[in-house]
């Protein structure tokens, strides 16, 4: 590429970033974005909802979606202030 080439590309690509900074965070996560959100695997995710102990998701055909809202209220059920109680909810 030429010079002129190079600066419009990264023009160009300095628009594109600052249009994805603008978007609104999904409401909906898929299960790789899910897991990320909560910082988990997504075998581990895939394993919870197989289970029934992982947090509430809706399906759409064959598509699963997670609640940013249900993630979190799940998180904040599982909260714990000592070891102590971490044992007594086992």
């Amino acid at each position: 590429m030429n010079q002129n080439q190079t600066s419009r590309r990264a023009t160009l690509d300095a628009a594109v970033s600052q249009a994805r900074c603008e978007l609104p965070e999904p409401a909906y996560l898929d299960t790789p974005a899910a897991a990320a959100y909560l910082s988990v695997s997504r075998k581990q995710l895939e394993h919870w909802r197989s289970s029934g102990c992982g947090p509430v998701y809706s399906r759409l055909g064959r598509h699963v979606r997670y609640s940013r809202v249900d993630l979190d209220a799940w998180m904040s059920a599982r909260r714990i202030s000592n070891t102590a109680q971490e044992a007594s909810a086992r």
